[in-house]
């Protein structure tokens, strides 16, 4: 058996060097386990790997695509699975985490930089999915992976659309009462009754767009999970048709050290997750599909974009390469080689959907002293790689103002020779559902929510938007062309 780690650079902490230089000074250097705290600990497989020593090791930091090669001579760890023990010796660990507590350290007598095609020979693939740690019990299995090979069944029809909510905002910025009183309905009320009352709507699926609280406090995830458990009541669906993904006060970063060290910080979203399904989900991100009444099929791919890598990138949203390409990849695959074009002609539409915007809903960006104007740190790589696996269309929230819009990527290969999209990506923002007044953009300061319906050659997007004394109203209603 062998074992491949991931890890990532943050900052001004080069990993690799900061451990050769151990190496250099000593002879070996202990590496430690930034176990997540929601990770499985496979305590008798280590407990097997101290018993083979010497193996070997891979080594992969995903974001930069470097691949290593390690000799590990010694394991160091307890008898109780993922008990933190101190660094067998602190002189011997780069001293950015040399005083850390962690399930289980490695001693390295080498690391090596290698291709990535010696990586895959020898350890059967590149990593894939949430863990940190990948067991490899033979090359041609290759590291073990929590995501599906399959792309997911469709699910029967129910309906022609999609309702899009996002930024609930339960708690502090929520803007509607918890209960109903004179002229302040609640939110839960407002969509049910709009819904009952819309015969001319039927909803086949409902994707929430993040931020189901507020500044993640934990508390109030109950509210959010009985709200939209009302919503699919409402349309008439069960849990399988409702797509959900995390926004930046979702996964709380602000006020939190080393939050990357074991992502403690995702727990609370992730019991909101086991809470809302009624089963524990592996992966944040993932792809469903449904059919709609009117024959096409919707794929959807949620990915989470409240995944800061470092201190100074905690307000922006980043999704990055090594959690979206797996992903992708299947999405592909379900394709069968058919272009974003010839899917369209197919009746098959694939949609993606994230917290943080790709494209600034405002017309104006107005940052303050305190933070930052948000973006999505990856958005241009994500936008060409989201052309070229032929998704449609992207979904998000965050910018509590409802946008429709376009881009697209040139890609650059060798000499000047640059490519064109096959086909611009459709982007639409959801404005708020939930928040307050006070939360709420001066470009238009009311609560909202989207339709989409795919038709036979366009996707027609309908916008509502209402406050609590203020049923929903038409705000945009037009027909993209697909």
């Amino acid at each position: 058996m062998q074992l491949v780690l991931r890890f990532a650079n943050r900052e001004s902490v080069n990993t690799i060097a900061l451990h050769d230089e151990v190496i250099r000074a000593r002879g070996d250097v202990w590496w430690g386990w930034f176990r997540k705290a929601h990770e499985p600990f496979p305590l008798r497989e280590l407990q097997g790997l101290a018993n083979e020593l010497p193996v070997e090791v891979g080594l992969v930091n995903r974001d930069e695509n470097a691949f290593y090669l390690a000799k590990c001579i010694e394991v160091e760890l307890t008898d109780k699975a993922g008990t933190a023990i101190p660094s067998p010796d602190e002189a011997g660990t780069p001293h950015y985490y040399s005083d850390a507590y962690l399930p289980a350290w490695f001693r390295l007598a080498d690391i090596t930089a290698i291709h990535l095609d010696t990586f895959t020979a020898k350890f059967g693939g590149i990593p894939e999915g949430d863990p940190t740690l990948f067991l490899v019990h033979s090359a041609a299995a290759g590291p073990e992976t929590s995501l599906p090979d399959a792309p997911p069944r469709a699910l029967e029809p129910r309906g022609q659309s999609i309702l899009h909510i996002s930024d609930l905002h339960f708690g502090e910025f929520h803007g509607f009462p918890a209960e109903p009183s004179p002229g302040a309905a609640t939110l839960q009320s407002i969509l049910t009754d709009f819904l009952a009352g819309r015969k001319d709507l039927s909803i086949g699926g409902v994707v929430a767009s993040g931020d189901f609280v507020s500044k993640g406090n934990a508390n109030n995830f109950p509210s959010a999970e009985s709200f939209l458990h009302s919503i699919i009541v409402a349309c008439k669906l069960d849990l399988g048709y409702l797509i959900v993904v995390p926004g930046n006060h979702d996964i709380w970063l602000q006020g939190t050290d080393h939050f990357d060290r074991d992502y403690r910080v995702e727990n609370p979203y992730r019991m909101f997750l086991r809470s809302l399904y009624g089963q524990d989900v592996k992966e944040i991100e993932g792809l469903s599909s449904f059919q709609t009444s009117t024959g096409w099929v919707v794929t959807f791919l949620g990915l989470n974009s409240a995944r800061a890598r470092s201190e100074a990138s905690k307000e922006y949203g980043y999704v990055g390469p090594d959690r979206y390409g797996p992903w992708l990849d299947r999405l592909t695959r379900a394709n069968g080689g058919r272009s974003a074009s010839e899917l369209i002609s197919d009746h098959r539409l694939n949609v993606v959907v994230l917290h943080h915007h790709l494209l600034p809903a405002g017309l104006v960006s107005r940052p303050a002293e305190s933070r930052p104007v948000s973006l999505t740190l990856d958005a241009g790589a994500i936008v060409a790689d989201l052309q070229d696996s032929g998704v449609h269309v992207a979904l998000h929230g965050h910018e509590h103002l409802p946008f429709v819009g376009t881009t697209g990527r040139m890609r650059r290969h060798s000499g000047n020779r640059w490519d064109g999209p096959e086909r611009w990506l459709t982007v639409l923002g959801s404005g708020s559902t939930g928040a307050n007044v006070s939360q709420l953009s001066p470009e238009e300061p009311l609560n909202a929510f989207s339709v989409y319906t795919p038709l036979k050659a366009s996707l027609r997007v309908q916008v509502f938007t209402f406050n609590t004394a203020r049923p929903p109203d038409t705000f945009l209603d037009v027909e993209l062309p697909l």
